[in-house]
C-alpha cells in the first residue's frame, strides 16, 4: 500500500471533534425567559392604561345612594349599548361570589 493511499484512507477515517455545548438547553430556556420578561414589561403599560380606562368608565354603570350601590348591567350612550359583566356574580347560578380566581390580574368587571 502506498503512502499516499494510506494517508487518504487515514484522512477519510479521521473524525474531527465538534464542540458540543452541554448547556445549550438551559441557555435556550434562559434566553426564552428573557424574551418573555421583555414582552411582559411592554404589556405593563397596556395594563396600566386598561386600569385607568376602567376606573373612568365604571362609575357610568354604578349609581350610589346614601345606603346602597346600584349597578346597571347595561347603559346606552347615543346609539351604542355597553354591558357590564361583573366577575363577582355568577349568571348561571344567580349568586354573588366571594372570590373570582383567575390566572391573570384580578378584574372587578369587564365592559363590553
Amino acid at each position: 500500500m502506498s503512502t499516499s493511499k494510506r494517508n487518504r484512507i487515514l484522512a477519510a477515517k479521521r473524525i474531527t471533534p465538534t464542540a458540543v455545548d452541554m448547556f445549550a438547553d438551559v441557555k435556550a430556556k434562559f434566553a426564552k425567559l428573557k424574551e418573555v420578561r421583555e414582552k411582559i414589561a411592554t404589556m405593563k403599560a397596556l395594563y396600566q392604561e386598561h386600569d385607568a380606562l376602567m376606573t373612568e368608565l365604571l362609575p357610568l354603570f354604578i349609581v350610589k345612594t346614601d345606603s346602597q350601590f346600584i349597578i346597571n348591567r347595561e347603559i346606552t350612550i347615543g346609539t351604542e349599548k355597553h354591558k357590564l359583566a361583573p366577575h363577582f356574580y355568577d349568571e348561571k347560578k344567580g349568586i354573588v361570589l366571594a372570590k373570582q380566581w383567575k390566572s391573570s390580574a384580578f378584574e372587578t368587571a369587564t365592559i363590553e
